[in-house]
């Protein structure tokens, strides 16, 4: 059984044996296998090396013997940015990723706000929000200059419009 759920990453780090990829634990589940998409057509198998059910974040694993150096020389170690609240609100951010439900979708907004606390059972977790619309399964990276922020839950208001909402990166 091959499932249809795709879900976007971002590479966060290489430790010179394998390429590791944060992205959101829920679509990875029921998952039997992982098959990782790179942005110049090559696959290759990735396995759940961590995982936070209540940050819905996980980071995959990549092997690199499994990658030529083609594959090495197209993607790259993204620039990690700080969401602590330094002016963050009302900066213009693009979100990149399955944003509108389908793959390389890409939307521009502002982040509408950064003091947003959320209590789950082992801590707190700083939100933050943008009025960027999105699909409910959307999913993605949001980006200034650099990376600010991994979608991770969508929010509903009212007429069911969808806005994103983001655990920071700090």
């Amino acid at each position: 059984y091959q499932s249809e759920g795709n879900i976007a990453g971002v590479i966060i780090a290489n430790n010179n044996r394998e390429l590791l990829i944060l992205t959101r634990t829920s679509p990875l589940d029921k998952a039997q296998s992982i098959l990782v998409n790179f942005c110049n057509g090559v696959s290759a198998e990735g396995s759940i090396k961590k995982y936070d059910v209540n940050t819905n974040l996980a980071v995959i694993a990549v092997d690199l013997k499994y990658l030529r150096d083609t594959t090495l020389d197209y993607v790259s170690v993204a620039t990690l940015g700080s969401s602590v609240n330094n002016g963050l609100a009302g900066s213009l951010v693009i979100a990149v990723g399955n944003i509108q439900g389908y793959n390389d979708s890409v939307c521009y907004g502002m982040i509408t706000s950064v003091g947003n606390v959320v209590t789950l059972a082992d801590n707190q977790y700083k939100m933050l929000t943008t009025d960027i619309y999105a699909s409910q399964s959307a999913s993605g990276i949001l980006l200034n200059r650099s990376l600010v922020s991994l979608i991770t839950h969508i929010i509903i208001v009212i007429r069911r419009i969808c806005c994103l909402q983001s655990v920071y990166l700090s």
